[in-house]
């Protein structure tokens, strides 16, 4: 079996040694070569032509974002953050995610179990990465007229969004485009402990939308996009004839606290078949059960094709549950949403 290559960049000696014994210790990786700055990297990567690249954030001679996105680039390849969760590197981290980074392996790596951090680097070789196209100001979609009745049917309808790996720089691009006068967009993306606030003020920004995170009790608004806090499922319930928000803080399901399950699941048994349901890109299956509630339930349900994941795993599970009414590249997804509109008063 051909072992996965890894190239680690790190300027400290001790994360180096650290992190190629553990790697070293499963099989099917082998650590190729080790750099202690972007330079010394560069040319590691074209002699060893590496399956993985471990990538430090703070380091001398060029920091680890810049060299990301001079990667990310020229020769994308699957790349894995290495960064201390402090305030200030969060925000720095969530844009390496943005940039096209798989994963993120939290400083200091002793607080991670070996099997977690085997699993992260065996995950980004699979990711299917292209070079990086940032976002510009393009041409948004002709902005639809609601009539005031059709505002209401707007009001009691709801877009569920779920992603993960890949899903911050897909969910920013889908963001970007679409109209502000779209039906309340409920997003559960896969992301560490205090990622969520940041995640959301980046994506609010860049979008005619306003993108939050969400909060216990609040009712869901036309033009907004709320995202599930960490550690809290989001649901839903109706309360004189308006959705809120619903927080739970119950165990993690498939693996995640929020769950996409949770999140739609909620959605297919409050909204029936006034939603629509989206899997994006991301690794295993979390959302797929919950969108053949959504479909089941009489709503429009969309996965993402393969071709424009960067990991095909919890779409994939959804056409092969028979949850995805529709199988979409990531740039035609917009248009369906805003279609979505035009059925709302039929």
């Amino acid at each position: 079996m051909k072992k996965i290559k890894v190239i680690i960049v790190d300027d400290s000696v001790l994360i180096q040694k650290s992190l190629t014994s553990i790697l070293n210790s499963a099989p099917h990786i082998i650590v190729a070569g080790i750099a202690d700055n972007p330079n010394i990297a560069r040319q590691l990567i074209k002699t060893l032509n590496p399956d993985v690249l471990l990538l430090d954030i703070e380091m001398p001679e060029m920091d680890g974002i810049t060299f990301l996105e001079k990667l990310m680039r020229l020769n994308p390849l699957p790349v894995v953050m290495c960064s201390s969760f402090t305030p200030n590197s969060r925000e720095v981290t969530l844009e390496a995610l943005e940039l096209g980074a798989i994963d993120i392996i939290s400083k200091p790596i002793s607080n991670l179990s070996v099997e977690e951090i085997i699993t992260k680097v065996t995950n980004a070789s699979q990711a299917k990465v292209r070079p990086l196209v940032k976002i510009t100001k393009q041409e948004k979609p002709i902005p639809i007229v609601i009539e005031p009745k059709q505002s209401k049917l707007m009001q009691a309808s709801i877009i569920a969004i779920g992603a993960s790996t890949g899903g911050t720089e897909a969910l920013s691009a889908l963001f970007h485009i679409l109209p502000v006068n779209l039906p309340p967009i409920v997003v559960t993306q896969h992301l560490p402990e205090g990622f969520s606030a940041l995640f959301a003020s980046r994506a609010n920004k860049n979008t005619d939308l306003t993108v939050k995170v969400a909060e216990n009790g609040e009712i869901l608004k036309t033009g907004h996009v709320y995202i599930a806090p960490a550690g809290k499922h989001l649901e839903f319930e109706k309360k004189s004839n308006q959705l809120t928000v619903k927080l739970n803080e119950s165990l993690p399901i498939n693996g995640h606290i929020p769950s996409a399950d949770v999140m739609m699941k909620s959605v297919a048994s409050v909204m029936g078949d006034r939603a629509m349901g989206i899997l994006l890109t991301g690794m295993g299956s979390d959302g797929a059960q919950g969108m053949l509630e959504i479909q089941k339930a009489g709503g429009v349900t969309i996965a993402q094709d393969e071709e424009s994941s960067v990991v095909w795993g919890m779409p994939r599970a959804a056409i092969e549950l028979g949850a995805a009414k529709h199988v979409l590249a990531l740039d035609k997804i917009p248009s369906m949403m805003t279609n979505y509109i035009s059925t709302l008063s039929q």
